[in-house]
């Protein structure tokens, strides 16, 4: 049985998205996706984030679902662009629209995006799934770059450079402009404990820092959103709060000389697993689409329009329907 198919479009270039997508059907599985807009055959569109161009479809705006990729703190989307779409799935509270799914929005996975030393090859969906929990030579990891964008990200490195003079060598850090790495798996797989320090604390932003945690079988200490605790077992992760810096290093050592990790071993499992099956981008915008019914092939399509171009063409409309004056 032929399965309908939706549209994927993004402007984030050479991030393999589809590679998160099972090979075989399971129970969500249940859309094919393309990645070509002149698909005949079009259920409907997804676009993550922004439009690489203006895109012409057959399907109706009900069936075009935007998914917002950047936190409150470094993205805004306008109303002109947001509202080109029939849902919206988004951590922005700011955001109206009237229908609009608020919470994580599936941030796409880096662990195992890239060949590497940890892997050899990129890992997709099959590969991650049946990747086992490995022997973990070393403790404790952290990955964090040398931007300085926002608050958080400044509070990130002083952070860092708290935690390097607590625990000296036995902390490993990694990061743009601190010691590179050719896939995430290289800061992970190998450690029994990865720190998370998100670049935005709000409510419902989760970034891939933390999924990726999961993902190489490192136990996961959180510093970020409260959201989290409704998306997985309090247990799976140790939370922290990199703005009491005294207070979580304390915990961080506390939690190692207790062996933490492995008493919360099973925790971390059930975590990963839904990382894989239940937080999955692809999972959760496969939830939205089966519960829309087929457009009729009667009606009329939709065009969408860029972030930057929405603009522009809805001044346009104005300007034609005489709203405006030269």
């Amino acid at each position: 049985m032929t399965r309908p198919v939706l549209l994927f479009s993004s402007t984030y270039v050479g991030y393999d998205f589809l590679r998160q997508i099972p090979s075989s059907p399971i129970d969500w599985n249940r859309f094919e996706f393309t990645l070509d807009p002149t698909h005949p055959h079009l259920f409907g569109c997804v676009v993550y984030d922004d439009l690489p161009g203006t895109l012409r479809l057959p399907c109706p705006r009900s069936h075009c679902l935007l998914v917002t990729g950047e936190p409150p703190s470094l993205r805004t989307y306008r109303p002109r662009y947001t509202h080109q779409f029939g849902a919206i799935r988004t951590s922005h509270t700011s955001i109206s629209h009237p229908k609009k799914s608020l919470g994580h929005e599936g941030q796409p996975w880096y662990y195992g995006l890239w060949p590497g030393d940890t892997h050899g090859d990129i890992l997709r969906f099959d590969e991650l799934a049946q990747l086992p929990p490995p022997a973990k030579p070393y403790r404790i990891s952290v990955i964090a770059s040398n931007k300085t964008t926002t608050p958080d990200h400044r509070e990130r490195l002083r952070f860092v450079q708290m935690l390097q003079d607590a625990m000296g060598q036995d902390l490993h850090v990694f990061g743009r402009g601190i010691r590179s790495m050719q896939d995430k798996s290289e800061a992970i797989y190998p450690y029994e404990y990865h720190i998370v320090l998100e670049n935005d604390h709000s409510d419902y932003y989760v970034s891939e820092k933390l999924v990726d945690s999961y993902l190489g079988w490192a136990f996961p200490i959180y510093s970020g959103s409260r959201h989290v605790n409704d998306l997985f077992p309090t247990e799976s992760f140790l939370r922290i709060d990199m703005y009491r810096p005294e207070e979580s290093i304390h915990r961080i050592r506390d939690a190692i000389r207790n062996n933490l990790a492995e008493r919360r071993f099973d925790a971390m499992r059930t975590a990963r697993e839904s990382v894989l099956y239940q937080h999955n981008l692809f999972a959760m915008i496969q939830r939205h689409f089966a519960e829309l019914a087929p457009w009729s092939p009667r009606g009329r399509g939709c065009v969408l329009y860029p972030k930057k171009q929405a603009t522009k063409q809805i001044l346009r409309r104005f300007y034609e329907r005489g709203l405006l004056l030269d």
